[in-house]
């Protein structure tokens, strides 16, 4: 009877811990607990590989993607990755100036945000721009903040700054980008002809070129059509009148033989 006893205490004792099955570590807090949990099932952010994360991000609208950039320190590396960048629209998002400031760092190709407002104390300190495509068209922007974007860029190949206040320096910015295609400087105003002169002999491969609405005088519209390229496909210099002899643009149609399409007034 004794030894049986002590056989069922044993029994017992063996059943209360766990018998001959693998223990269970008891978790310290919830935490712990958690994570005991995603490591039996779904796994964790964390151990996500990055690949799989900016595809989850690449689904993402750029409000939600801005937001995700204050997580932590590798999902604000992330969600800024360049290939998450390619093309922007800005339009509709809050607080343009900061978005702007940090879309710029991310070596984005096609970059638009016409007619919005640009807070311009976010523009300060700005390096060398990828930027190929851009539309500023009826932005609210400095002049002198203008000068900053358009002195960093040297690859731009189409450009649209339809209604805006240039300046010598934003022309000077633009004749060093050489591969420049289109450009749309409609309704725009504040530049000279020496500084137009320049920039488009620069810019030897436009081949579109809208200056509709400007307001032009004859030593700007000589300068155009003495010094666009002589590849040139389109013009456009309707919407005011265009003060030029008959010489003149005689000259320009014999020097660029390609043009299709030229409207003036």
């Amino acid at each position: 009877m004794g030894k049986r006893g002590n056989n069922s205490k044993k029994r017992r004792r063996t059943s209360a811990e766990g018998g001959k099955g693998p223990k269970r570590k008891f978790p310290v807090d919830k935490a712990e607990d958690d994570n005991a949990k995603e490591d039996g099932g779904v796994p964790a952010w964390d151990h996500l590989q990055d690949e799989l994360i900016l595809r989850i991000f690449f689904l993402l609208p750029l409000r939600d993607l801005v937001r995700t950039s204050v997580a932590c320190r590798r999902w604000h590396r992330l969600a800024f990755d360049e290939s998450l960048w390619h093309s922007v629209d800005l339009q509709g998002v809050i607080n343009t100036g900061l978005a702007l400031e940090q879309v710029l760092k991310t070596g984005v190709r096609r970059l638009s945000f016409p007619g919005v407002h640009i807070d311009n104390r976010y523009l300060r300190n700005m390096c060398r721009l990828k930027i190929t495509e851009m539309d500023l068209s009826m932005t609210e922007i400095k002049t002198t903040t203008l000068e900053r974007i358009i002195g960093c860029c040297t690859r731009l190949e189409c450009l649209s700054l339809s209604g805006m206040k240039l300046s010598c320096a934003i022309l000077l910015g633009l004749s060093y980008n050489r591969h420049l295609r289109q450009l749309n400087l409609s309704g725009c105003y504040g530049f000279t002809a020496p500084s137009l002169a320049r920039m488009l002999r620069s810019c030897s491969r436009i081949q579109h070129l809208n200056m509709s609405g400007c307001r032009f005088n004859r030593h700007i519209v000589k300068s155009i059509f003495n010094n666009v390229s002589s590849t040139v496909t389109a013009l456009d210099l309707s919407g005011k009148y265009c003060y030029s002899s008959l010489d003149d643009l005689k000259a320009f149609v014999k020097r660029c033989p390609d043009v299709c399409m030229l409207h003036f007034k």
